[in-house]
């Protein structure tokens, strides 16, 4: 079972703008049992340092600190258990009805044929689809497999980029969501039941109309939906 553990991370609390504030607020006022635990970019150094199984050198090569923050999330994850979410991500309801998976995933969005030519050329695909999948939000238990699929995939990546030109692709490429894409199409058939995919839903005690077309993207489930208000495309 994934524990009772929530991962946030931003540059700081103070750096939070206020509708991030209110995001984490929620995410507390939800779960009072919960280990909470809000890591700052100081806080991120030092747990890649302590905990970070060798990865600190690489952690401080990547040019962006968006990611530095995509790596975090899956080494922390990997390295304790629970569920990561995104500063922005507003939380409709408890999140413990997920923990009884080994490992959660949301379907980020679906790409148009250029976008996806542009993310997933056609001769280095592996197997991957224009459904993209996500990682503003997800839950996993301590050492799951897939994480361990995406650590390596990260490392791999992060020899096939100039640093010193990072671009916004680079960033989705090397440690973004291209990256959890490509890793559970490839295998996906090893993931089955070892990895729940959920499709975006209307809370119902929201009052929101069933969600159709573009309106099902960047939700995680029925639990909670991503605001994308962080900020990355500016330096983050």
């Amino acid at each position: 079972m994934i524990p009772k553990r929530l991962i946030i991370t931003y540059i700081s609390r103070a750096a939070l703008n206020p509708l991030m504030r209110q995001c984490v607020e929620q995410m507390e006022q939800l779960h009072p049992d919960w280990d909470i635990q809000f890591y700052s970019d100081g806080d991120c150094e030092d747990f890649v340092r302590k905990q970070g199984n060798g990865f600190l050198d690489l952690y401080r090569w990547y040019p962006r600190p968006v990611q530095k923050a995509d790596f975090f999330r899956v080494l922390a994850v990997w390295a304790m258990g629970g569920v990561y979410l995104d500063a922005d991500v507003l939380l409709h309801r408890p999140l413990d009805p997920l923990l009884k998976h080994q490992a959660v995933f949301p379907w980020e969005w679906e790409m148009g044929p250029k976008e996806f030519e542009l993310r997933f050329p056609r001769g280095t695909r592996q197997g991957e689809k224009p459904l993209a999948v996500g990682q503003y939000a997800f839950a996993a238990e301590a050492q799951h497999p897939f994480l361990t699929d995406v650590i390596g995939e990260m490392v791999k990546r992060s020899r096939n980029f100039d640093a010193k030109q990072c671009t916004d692709l680079d960033v989705l490429h090397s440690t973004g969501p291209d990256v959890t894409t490509t890793c559970y199409y490839r295998n996906r058939q090893a993931w089955k039941g070892k990895v729940t995919m959920l499709w975006g839903a209307a809370d119902p005690k929201s009052g929101e109309a069933p969600l159709y077309g573009s309106a099902r993207w960047q939700r995680l489930g029925q639990y909670g939906k991503h605001l994308l208000n962080s900020g990355w495309h500016t330096g983050r």
